[in-house]
């Protein structure tokens, strides 16, 4: 088996178990602000408007890593996080109006994939893509109670 073969199934197998990881510390920095807001300010700030913030955040975060010169594996692998919860936050905004999230996960998700296709991105962009989509949808998707 040569590298680039073993570089291909070492990013299979680890995107989506770091993926997760990674996404859960997302969740838990967001868990953590929210805790440190409710117990400072009390239940009066906008929980929606704090998730959508700290979505916001983390997408600018990564436009800031995109610019560094980090392998490109490295930047797939960090698009999981912000990708997820930004999806995840679209889900709990519109989790009344299915068609609603549903429809704004596939805008996100074909407007990323023809920016990967303009910028010529290797797989694993899509692969990344496609790992925090079905995270979000398992995360977030409304449960019947």
């Amino acid at each position: 088996m040569n590298k680039d073969s073993r570089n291909h199934w070492l990013t299979i197998l680890l995107f989506p178990l770091l993926g997760l990881v990674y996404l859960g510390i997302c969740f838990m920095t967001y868990f953590g602000l929210f805790r440190i807001m409710e117990t400072t300010v009390g239940r009066v700030f906008n929980v929606g408007f704090f998730r959508q913030m700290f979505a916001l955040f983390l997408i600018i975060l990564y436009f800031i890593v995109l610019r560094t010169k980090s392998s490109d594996r490295i930047k797939a692998f960090l698009l999981i996080g912000p990708i997820g919860t930004l999806l995840i936050t679209i889900i709990l905004t519109f989790y009344q109006n299915i068609i609603l999230f549903v429809g704004l996960i596939v805008f996100v998700s074909l407007f990323l994939l023809y920016v990967f296709y303009r910028m010529k991105k290797p797989w694993y962009y899509t692969y990344a893509l496609i790992l925090a989509v079905l995270a979000a949808l398992a995360y977030g998707w409304p449960r019947p109670y």
